[in-house]
Parts: C-alpha cells; sequence; structure tokens
C-alpha cells in the first residue's frame, strides 16, 4: 500500500475528478489524501478522503467564484483594471509562499508524507507543489484530465478543430497549427505579464525550479497546458479516443474519472 497525495486547484470540474481518482486508488488498498484550498473541503469531505488545506490565506473559500462574478460584471474596457486590481492582490501571497522556508505547502507535504505526489495539470500553478515536493525527494507525476495536448505531427491542437489524416499535408497543416497556436499563445503571456494582467508562471517555476535544484527543467512548452515539468503523465481519457499517433515517453492512460457513487440531482431537462 501506498501513500499518494493528489494537489489540485480549486475548480470543481477538477476537484470531482480528484475525489474519483482518489476513491478508485483507495479501493485498490492506497492511502489517499488532497490537498487544495478551502474550497476543495466539502468535496473531499463528500467522498469521505482525507483533506489538507493550503493557500487560505491567498484563496479563502468562495473566493475563485467571486473573482468569476467579479470579472464578469464589469464592462469590457473596465476588465484590464479589474485584472490587475486582483493580480496586485495575489502577489504577497506569492512572494510569501516563495521565500518562506518551509512555507504552507510544504508543511503540508511534511504532514502527508506522501510516497507519490499527483498534480493535476489543468493549471501550471501545481507545478509549484511539484517542486516543492521533488526538493523533498516526492516522486512526484502529472495528471491530466484531457485529451493528449502534447505537439505532434498526428495530433493536432485542442483548440484547432482538425482531424489529422494520412499524407503530407495533413502533417504540414497540423504543424502549421501548432506553431500558430504557440506563437499566439506565447505573444499573449507576455502581453498579460507586462501589463500587470496576470502572474509571471515562469518566473514562478523558474525560482521554485532554483530552490529545487533545477528538477524537471526546462519546462515543456510545446503542449496546450504549458508550461509543465518533465514528468510522467497520466490521462483521465480513453486512449481509444485519441488520434493514431506514437505518444512522449511516461505517458499512460487511466480512463475516464467517473464517480459512480456521487449524488447528483436529475438534470432539469
Amino acid at each position: 500500500m501506498a501513500s499518494i497525495a493528489i494537489c489540485v486547484w480549486p475548480l470543481p470540474s477538477s476537484l470531482l475528478n480528484a475525489v474519483s481518482l482518489a476513491k478508485r486508488l483507495r479501493r485498490r488498498g492506497h492511502r489517499v489524501c488532497l490537498i487544495s484550498s478551502p474550497d476543495g473541503e466539502s468535496y473531499a469531505r463528500a467522498g469521505d478522503i482525507e483533506f489538507v488545506t493550503v493557500l487560505a490565506d491567498l484563496l479563502p473559500a468562495g473566493r475563485l467564484a467571486e473573482m468569476a462574478r467579479s470579472l464578469a460584471s464589469v464592462s469590457y474596457l473596465a476588465l484590464p483594471r479589474e485584472m490587475r486590481r486582483i493580480t496586485r492582490q495575489f502577489r504577497p501571497h506569492i512572494k510569501r509562499l516563495l521565500t518562506s522556508d518551509p512555507n504552507e505547502v510544504e508543511r503540508a507535504l511534511e504532514q502527508v508524507a506522501p510516497d507519490l505526489l499527483l498534480l493535476f495539470s489543468d493549471t501550471p500553478l501545481t507545478s509549484v507543489a511539484g517542486l516543492m515536493a521533488l526538493r523533498r525527494k516526492i516522486r512526484c507525476a502529472y495528471v491530466t484530465p484531457i485529451f493528449y495536448h502534447h505537439r505532434d505531427p498526428a495530433s493536432p491542437p485542442l483548440t484547432s478543430g482538425l482531424v489529422p489524416r494520412p499524407g503530407a499535408w495533413s502533417r504540414w497543416l497540423v504543424r502549421l497549427a501548432w506553431a500558430r497556436f504557440l506563437l499566439v499563445r506565447s505573444v499573449c503571456e507576455g502581453l498579460n505579464v507586462a501589463l500587470g494582467l496576470d502572474v509571471d508562471v515562469n518566473q514562478l517555476l523558474r525560482t521554485s525550479c532554483r530552490r529545487a535544484g533545477w528538477p524537471g527543467w526546462p519546462p515543456e512548452r510545446d503542449c496546450v497546458l504549458a508550461p509543465m515539468l518533465r514528468l510522467p503523465e497520466f490521462f483521465l481519457t480513453p486512449r481509444e479516443l485519441e488520434f493514431p499517433f506514437e505518444p512522449r515517453e511516461s505517458t499512460h492512460w487511466l480512463g475516464w474519472a467517473v464517480d459512480d457513487e456521487r449524488p447528483q440531482e436529475p438534470f432539469p431537462w
């Protein structure tokens, strides 16, 4: 039996997937613990999963929902100002997280003492927790709740709508789609950071990686969920639904993360 921790950003879809995965692992005899902000506690308790709270100052209960409502309520012209305000609020918390030794994430890892830390990859911010774990010689891997998203001539970006076909012309179109996707994302990320609209995730990872001794560096950029550390990756989708391609090393498919035990209200048809 292994001790496994799952680090997940407090988005409802991610938390539901994390609880489902935790139940599957527990049925196989493992001890499982979820690590997330206070928003994740109710999901873990509903599934009778052990839970450890982190980032309570940065993301108190309801904070992400409040941010979403705030951004949705302002006009298009006022949106940049609101994004800068939120980013300014985050910066001192992030600085304290990176300069404290040990910080609250590291204390949570010491409390749980996992043999393996699974990082939900739908946000690159969980990679910071992964670097803190690697610093303590804890093995890490990603859990990805979407389809394969790495650059490949037979696997286009998920946002492109392309369906790869046999032949050189299709491979060229896929390469072009990847080049366009990566260029647009790079420009948008740079502008958002320069204008103060978002946190510099690359700087966060660089600082955390330096403290950890540079494991998994440089991060992978040729993927939809970049930046990602060079770690094994488990997909919560069936391999049979993917396009025919040769996946990168240390890639595994676990199938759908469906929780048959979760109570759910009938859909309001």
